[in-house]
């Protein structure tokens, strides 16, 4: 039997918030609550990013809370999704030219960076909103 869980409206607020505050209007933006996303207990969030339909759904953790942590990890997930188009190329444009070896090492460098800078931004910009 699965079980549902609710949106919280303070985490439907931010996500809304957020969406405007990243010019990402143009975007349909899902929030999926589960006990643990991709099986994973140590996952707060998970984005999931259709670019062709101009949708992501994010699925958080259910035990989220409203603090700094938990509202950079919503900011992770909508940067990871409004720069879907670049991961796009990357991954069905630019690696099915690279050999397997090569195509390996471009795919652990190219997620490193991306997660790296990715998290980067998202405490850059909580941060210059609370300002």
């Amino acid at each position: 039997m699965a079980i549902d869980l609710e949106v919280p409206q303070w985490l439907a607020d931010k996500c809304n918030a957020w969406v405007a505050r990243l010019s990402m209007e143009e975007w349909t933006i899902g929030i999926v609550m589960a006990l643990a996303p991709n099986d994973d207990p140590d996952v707060r969030a998970l984005a999931e990013q259709y670019p062709d339909l101009n949708y992501g759904r994010i699925t958080v953790r259910a035990d989220i809370e409203d603090n700094e942590e938990w509202e950079v990890s919503l900011i992770h997930g909508l940067l990871h999704i409004k720069h879907s188009r670049i991961d796009y190329v990357v991954q069905k444009v630019m690696r099915p030219y690279l050999g397997d070896t090569a195509e390996g090492m471009a795919d652990i460098m190219y997620r490193g960076v991306v997660e790296s800078y990715t998290q980067s931004m998202a405490w850059t910009l909580l941060r210059g909103y609370q300002e």
